[in-house]
């Protein structure tokens, strides 16, 4: 049996899904079972795909992405997501969080970065990305 983690990515944009797609398939531990660009496809290939992780990207080409963690979360509860997202302001935290969101990550060429927040957020912990942790302090 495949012992890698199964990760579906879902992003408006065709080259962030296939970059990134790439990228994860450099790492033993990880292979991506799936890409999505409007939210039925997504929803569906989670279903065939029983992935371990998610990636949202900050909207899908038909809808929001805090309303893609809200209904994904409400379908597939053991579901880890991570929202990726260059626009951070604390009430966009707030939504993805408690729309089940398991992180943030912003849109960096670090790929080292990238692999070990998923690690993290695979093994349950919540991970928010530099920019996140920094507007969350600025705002007591």
């Amino acid at each position: 049996k495949d012992s890698r983690h199964r990760i579906i990515v879902a992003d408006r944009h065709f080259a962030i899904c296939q970059g990134l797609e790439m990228l994860l398939s450099l790492d033993p531990e990880l292979t991506v079972v799936g890409k999505a660009h409007h939210w039925n496809e997504f929803r569906d290939q989670v279903g065939a795909n029983q992935p371990d992780l998610v990636i949202v990207g900050d909207c899908l080409q038909d809808v929001d992405g805090v309303a893609v963690c809200e209904a994904l979360h409400a379908a597939f509860p053991a579901v880890y997501m991570v929202f990726l997202t260059d626009r951070v302001s604390v009430e966009r935290l707030a939504d993805v969080l408690l729309a089940g969101a398991s992180g943030t990550r912003a849109f960096s060429n670090d790929f080292d970065l990238l692999v070990s927040s998923l690690r993290k957020m695979l093994a349950g912990e919540l991970v928010l990305s530099r920019e996140a942790a920094a507007e969350l302090r600025a705002h007591p």
